[in-house]
């Protein structure tokens, strides 16, 4: 979904308030109809030397009919719910050689630092970026050397809740069945199974308990193996580079942190490319998104950027508040017409605060997803069908 062609217009949330009714792929056709449109009217032209004035102005009404919508949309919106006060902290950690390689106890000495700065008694949650802990069993999330001396903010803000990025495992019990994402380690004459996660967790200052998310749209390459089984004679490289070609377990459907102050969604870096995969929090009642990432992978290409325009079309299409903590950037409030209200500049280790608005109710691409998208796929085949049929007439045709 990183290249569809609605992705684009993400710089300019005025232009496209109508995502609340048909996602991205509404801006493809959108897009897609006006290049048509505008071709016809210049091949005429070329014909006749001179511009059908008829057609010229059917590409007018094409783009200005949406565009004038939107902006009437885009002024008129009230953002709904209560506010809530967030805190973000942005480590700014370069992820493939740097973040390894710092300890666990300067992990936390850094961000104690940023989060002292912004910290206060009104904070209902304070973020962290994907991956800012760990790797720890996810069963002891909160109780290990880590993630476990990060309760220590609800002896001073009981009322808090921390959500953070955490790379986790979990070993299976000798019961356990194997699953796609199974790893298999000896040491030793042991056999051990266990099996590794992309994971966002929620302690409470209120609940001993954890919650957890397991990141489900996986990234091709870095977090699973696309045609594991083709693939099959990597694996001895694999094992040697301490990768592993089962790549990172999930879950089907996603989790959605609630806790007095709300109920949100902790979406997981690529995970928030997915349109009507953010539905699915939604339609699970997430009154406000929350991006958890770690867009240094991209060092200073359009790639971040992209990810963060991206964020404000969830926001649009959802009608929901969208926070994002980043690693290395950008960190950003988004409101829920997918303006940008704060963000942090790029390799900038800060920590920012503002306030969100919690809201519920659903807009029609929430509850419909991609019509766009599996139409043009039904089309897609039928016109596939006729030109094979037509094909096959004229074979049949010309044996006679």
């Amino acid at each position: 979904p990183w290249l569809n062609l609605g992705n684009a217009l993400g710089r300019a949330p005025g232009w496209v308030q109508w995502y609340e009714i048909t996602g991205t792929f509404g801006g493809s056709l959108w897009v897609l109809t006006a290049n048509v449109l505008l071709l016809r009217a210049f091949e005429k032209r070329q014909l006749q030397g001179a511009w059908d004035r008829r057609r010229l102005a059917g590409v007018l009404v094409v783009i200005l009919i949406p565009l004038v919508g939107s902006y009437v949309r885009y002024f008129t919106y009230q953002e709904k719910g209560e506010e809530r006060e967030i805190v973000v902290v942005q480590p700014d950690y370069e992820p493939h050689y740097v973040k390894p390689r710092v300890p666990d106890q300067k992990l936390l000495n850094d961000a104690q630092r940023l989060v002292t700065t912004q910290l206060t008694a009104e904070t209902d949650y304070l973020l962290f970026p994907e991956s800012a802990f760990g790797r720890v069993d996810s069963a002891r999330i909160g109780r290990e050397g880590s993630t476990g001396p990060l309760r220590r903010y609800f002896d001073d803000y009981p009322e808090l809740n921390l959500i953070t990025g955490v790379s986790s495992y979990h070993i299976f019990a000798d019961d356990e069945p194997d699953t796609r994402a199974v790893r298999i380690q000896e040491r030793g004459g042991r056999r051990t199974r266990w099996e590794a996660y992309n994971a966002a967790a929620q302690l409470s200052g209120r609940n001993e308990s954890v919650q957890l998310h397991l990141k489900e749209k996986l990234v091709p390459g870095a977090e699973f193996m696309p045609y594991r089984s083709v693939f099959s004679f990597l694996e001895p490289l694999a094992d040697q580079l301490g990768g592993s070609l089962a790549g990172y377990g999930r879950l089907e459907q996603p989790t959605v942190f609630h806790s007095p102050a709300g109920r949100v969604a902790p979406v997981i870096c690529y995970e928030s490319v997915y349109g009507e995969y953010v539905s699915k929090y939604t339609n699970q009642d997430a009154e406000a998104i929350f991006v958890l990432t770690k867009d240094g992978w991209w060092d200073r290409t359009a790639g971040h950027l992209q990810h963060l325009h991206y964020a404000r079309l969830r926001a649009i299409e959802q009608r929901r508040d969208v926070v994002r903590a980043a690693n290395r950037g950008v960190s950003s409030f988004i409101n829920q017409r997918g303006d940008l209200t704060q963000r942090a500049r790029y390799a900038e280790a800060t920590a920012l605060r503002g306030s969100i608005r919690m809201h519920s109710g659903l807009t029609f691409y929430a509850r419909w997803g991609d019509l766009i998208g599996r139409l043009s796929l039904f089309l897609t085949a039928i016109v596939v069908l006729m030109s094979f049929s037509r094909w096959w007439q004229k074979r049949v045709g010309a044996r006679r």
